[in-house]
């Protein structure tokens, strides 16, 4: 998969991150969401995290899906892009749909209070992030 580089020196950089649409089984009936308090408020996102050092997209995503659902993932292809501003700079995430491989026993961390393995429909339904409810909705067709 071809996606974003480091930034050029013309350009302002930008922050990179990866993240997963996991599926519990190769069914594709239940994905797995997180709920997180940051910023002062309750969040229910997708997994997701800032690529470390020379890491890339692939590896930075199953790294985060693992840290924030205690779930070994394998990655089954591209599940989309979303693209923002966090203050001045932009921000690229690439998520990548997956399938847990391993439920290790989930342990609520500093900034994942929960894991929940929802229904597309349901995930659709609960997402903070409109951007993550729009890839949700382009799985839906394929997982019901």
């Amino acid at each position: 998969m071809t996606a974003p580089e480091a930034a050029s020196p013309a350009s302002p950089a930008f922050i990179r991150a990866a993240g997963g649409l996991v599926w519990r089984s190769r069914e594709r009936r239940e994905l797995a969401v997180i709920y997180r308090d940051r910023h002062q408020r309750n969040e229910i996102c997708l997994p997701k995290g800032k690529l470390d050092g020379d890491e890339d997209w692939e590896q930075a995503a199953v790294r985060e899906v693992l840290e924030e659902t205690c779930c070994k993932a394998g990655i089954l292809g591209f599940g989309g892009l979303l693209h923002y501003y966090v203050g001045d700079r932009p921000k690229v995430v690439v998520y990548f749909e997956m399938v847990a491989l391993e439920e290790l026993p989930f342990r609520p961390s500093a900034e994942v209070r929960e894991v929940r393995w929802l229904s597309p429909a349901d995930a659709h339904r609960l997402l903070t992030h409109a951007g993550e409810r729009d890839l949700v909705e382009r799985l839906r067709s394929v997982a019901e």
